[in-house]
């Protein structure tokens, strides 16, 4: 309980960095923000401790915002099959955002984000061979951009971005025998959009997106792949109260690291080493009736996946996957009055998925790698005279199976039920958060084997049991 004390205590000087700014703040002025979140153990549910702090501080002044965060954690590795002692990891982040407008027509933007993750686990040197092993990631980013409005009904957007990621292990065996692996991957992105509103009501818009991505190892350098994706949007406010929205793109998704190592990397000629991709058509509805808000919206897209590795038998391969995944997410909001009572607020959402993909390297038709069929949520709330509110969250999601090059994870559905309490005394609000104070768990079946999966020689199997539940405290107040 110590430990964990000292991590609330140092977090809540240092905390974890969260996403760039993304709306204004309202009135000038300065704010912090600092949480606190703490995850005990449970040994019949096979999950870990862990501890974070994270602080928020934003200032706006006449035509400048700026937002720094800064965020730490602390816990333990889940026990599983083979790792009787996980060991620990603990994570550090960081960003810097700022919005200038130095005049009406113009506006920029800056962002730069690092993260640092440090995970320790030694084996029993009674019973093995004592090896230690460390794993490093560290992501890095600088971001710019710009909105300029030449005229009137026109606006211009670019940006531009630079990423790296790099991830190190090093093993060092009970002899004193030492390894180690460095992976590097450097991402850049460009993008322009133009913006046209020819009425109040309707607004169009268009642009693309450049991006390339080159890895790096011990053996050498090579770039892997680059892209150029459009983008169409059509906006519009055709009746009051509402909004309708259509838009066409395609997406490409950055190749990751763990995708290379887990492929072997440096194994298959690089340019055969491709991200997966989609195009994507998607319309989307809102709609104020009363005291009534609703959101809907529909996506369908076209997907190609790809799969890259070196079978020892038959040498490099590469296998192209493609099907179709379509997507459709519904949301309301509104008033619930009780006699004698505050009225309550009822929100509900829900999100339902659905694909046919074809395994690059089985074959077979199926669900997306990663995807759940469904998300859903209902939150009920009250205010309690003006200074307090309450309110219960029921949360459900759909069961999930992760494919790797050699290996398979299948999670269980889950259902949980939360809530949280509120507390504005200003200039200070307090909320506490409960996750899943009931509910909350899932069954995890992971299946590793000997070499493709496509080759269906099962090495081992494992099965563990874990639960997201956890209290966070979130502590607001201007300065």
């Amino acid at each position: 309980m110590r430990f964990g004390i000292v991590w609330l205590a140092l977090g809540a000087a240092t905390a974890a960095a969260g996403p760039v700014l993304a709306q204004d703040i309202a009135g000038d002025g300065v704010n912090l923000a600092m949480r606190l979140s703490a995850s005990a153990p449970d040994q019949a549910l096979a999950s870990a401790p862990d501890v974070s702090s994270q602080a928020d501080l934003t200032s706006q002044m006449p035509g400048l915002q700026t937002k720094v965060e800064l965020g730490m954690k602390v816990g333990q590795a889940a026990p599983g099959a083979g790792a009787p002692n996980p060991g620990w990891w603990n994570s550090t982040a960081a960003g810097v955002n700022a919005a200038w407008s130095p005049f009406s027509a113009a506006k920029f933007e800056f962002g730069a984000q690092n993260a640092t993750r440090v995970q320790y686990s030694a084996s029993d040197p009674v019973f093995s061979d004592g090896t230690q092993h460390y794993a490093q990631s560290r992501q890095s980013g600088l971001s710019a951009g710009a909105t300029l409005t030449p005229l009137p009904p026109v606006d211009v957007t670019v940006n531009a971005s630079l990423s790296s990621n790099v991830q190190q292990d090093a093993w060092v065996g009970g002899t004193g025998s030492q390894t180690s692996d460095l992976t590097q991957s450097d991402t850049r992105q460009l993008s322009a959009r133009l913006a046209f509103t020819p009425l109040s009501m309707v607004k169009l818009e268009a642009g693309g997106q450049m991006q390339s991505m080159a890895l790096s190892w011990p053996g050498g350098r090579a770039a892997t792949y680059s892209a150029l994706d459009p983008s169409a949007r059509l906006s519009a406010t055709p009746w009051a109260g509402g909004s309708l929205r259509l838009s066409m793109d395609r997406a490409t998704a950055p190749l990751s690291i763990d995708q290379f190592v887990g492929f072997g990397q440096g194994a298959v000629a690089l340019e055969a080493a491709q991200p997966n991709r989609e195009w994507r058509y998607s319309a989307a509805l809102t709609q104020k009736a009363g005291p009534l808000d609703l959101k809907a919206s529909v996506l369908q897209a076209r997907v190609e996946t790809f799969a890259y590795l070196r079978a020892p038998a038959a040498g490099a391969r590469v296998g192209l996957g493609s099907g179709d995944r379509s997507e459709v997410s519904a949301a309301v909001a509104a008033p619930v009055p009780l006699p004698g009572f505050e009225p309550f607020k009822l929100e509900a959402e829900a999100t339902f998925r659905a694909s046919a993909v074809q395994d690059p390297l089985t074959g077979a038709i199926g669900r997306m790698s990663g995807e759940r069929p469904y998300d859903a949520s209902l939150s009920l709330s009250q205010a309690v005279g003006s200074q307090m509110r309450w309110g219960v969250t029921a949360r459900a999601s759909g069961p999930q199976t992760n494919l790797g090059p050699t290996e398979t994870a299948s999670l269980s559905p889950t259902a949980g039920l939360g809530g949280f309490l509120q507390y504005s005394a200003q200039p200070v609000t307090v909320r506490l958060s409960l996750d899943n104070l009931l509910g909350g768990e899932r069954a995890e079946r992971d299946v590793y084997y000997v070499g493709a999966r496509d080759l269906s020689e099962i090495d081992h199997a494992g099965e563990t049991r874990v639960v997201e539940r956890g209290i966070h405290v979130s502590l607001i107040r201007p300065l």
